[in-house]
């Protein structure tokens, strides 16, 4: 009845105490249950965390020292995949930020008495170098087949347009328009400004989605995140690609 009370907001004398480790986890299996596009990276943030606590550590041993410390790891560690390379900064960045949001969550459940999130110093990004394919490479993967052709054709039409994942996965043939001034465009909303642009898209890139033979709705029906991910990094490893 006590930790039921808390629930509502009352002070009870009541010491909750749990494996923090496999809540952490459990968060995690949660995005996974969701199919959301991110769960890959929630899980290496918790393999991560797991590297530097072990199986076991108790929600009480949370402290604003060992948030700090946990930060320095990240900072400091070797790969989980090789122990000759460093874990990137902007890698860092991005794990450390996902722990600091399950430190807010179990605050916000009562798990922790202190808001150990308010006392955690987020780790700065870098500009990152990012890699380009040129038209060849494209051309070349165009050509080169592969077991689910969707991926390949999301994947040139990112190439082609510039979108992320998310919008080209929420993309609908109601957002797409054409006139004879623009040509075709993609109607896209900003989801922080809430703001309405218009994303120019060339002919080559519209033919591409009706291969995808849907009339309305959603165009690309079956994407997945993780096999995208996977099938693209792979495919730019090729070395007829060359490309990290």
């Amino acid at each position: 009845v006590q930790i039921r009370n808390r629930e509502f907001g009352f002070k009870e004398n009541v010491d909750i105490n749990i494996n923090f480790v496999e809540y952490y986890e459990k968060i995690v299996l949660e995005y996974f249950n969701k199919g959301t596009n991110n769960y890959l990276n929630w899980n290496a943030s918790f393999q991560y965390f797991k590297k530097f606590v072990g199986k076991t550590m108790s929600s009480r041993n949370l402290s604003i020292e060992m948030v700090k410390k946990y930060r320095e790891f990240l900072l400091t560690t070797n790969t989980i995949k090789s122990s000759k390379r460093k874990l990137a900064q902007n890698t860092a960045a991005s794990y450390y930020k996902h722990f600091i949001n399950i430190l807010k969550r179990a605050y916000k459940e009562q798990i922790i008495s202190i808001d150990l999130a308010q006392h955690a110093d987020y780790i700065k990004q870098e500009q990152p170098f990012r890699e380009y394919l040129s038209e060849e490479e494209l051309e070349k993967l165009w050509n080169t087949d592969i077991k689910k052709p969707q991926i390949k054709r999301a994947a040139l039409f990112s190439a082609l347009t510039g979108l992320r994942f998310i919008e080209i996965y929420n993309l609908t043939w109601e957002m797409i328009f054409v006139d004879k001034h623009q040509g075709h465009y993609i109607q896209l909303k900003e989801q922080k400004t809430g703001n309405i642009q218009n994303q120019p898209i060339s002919d080559s890139a519209i033919n591409i989605l009706k291969k995808e033979l849907t009339t309305s709705g959603k165009i690309f029906t079956s994407l997945k995140y993780y096999e995208v991910a996977k099938t693209v990094k792979n495919g730019c490893k090729m070395p007829e690609y060359k490309k990290k």
